[in-house]
């Protein structure tokens, strides 16, 4: 089905490069990833669990010296940026286009709690 599906991409008069790689997801080369409902899923949840491990291993170095502190308070802008751009709460779902419609995949965390 994923073959098929390649070819007919292929013929429809889209900016279709074809199959990437995982860097191709942050390197601004691809806009949309064409996946199943299975890999997206691992793809999404592990970059999300990457992302805060990443922010607490930041956090635990920084906090070790001085000198990386005040660097820290340097680059403090930058940092929320980041953080901002990996939180997956800055964004409710996205759309999931199906052969037969569209549906809305809403963002859920057990461990987040309703307000």
């Amino acid at each position: 089905m994923t073959q098929e599906a390649f070819k007919l991409c292929k013929m429809v008069d889209l900016n279709f490069i074809g199959n990437v790689e995982g860097h191709d997801l942050f390197n601004n080369r691809v806009d949309v990833v064409v996946c199943d409902g299975f890999i997206g899923n691992i793809v999404l949840k592990s970059l999300e669990s990457f992302a805060k491990g990443l922010a607490s291993w930041l956090k635990d170095e920084i906090s070790l010296n001085p000198k990386r502190m005040l660097g820290a308070l340097l680059v403090k802008g930058a940092l929320r940026t980041i953080k901002r751009r990996t939180d997956p709460d800055t964004r409710g779902g996205a759309p999931l286009l199906g052969l037969n419609g569209i549906i809305f995949k809403a963002h859920g965390s057990p461990a987040k709690k309703l307000l």
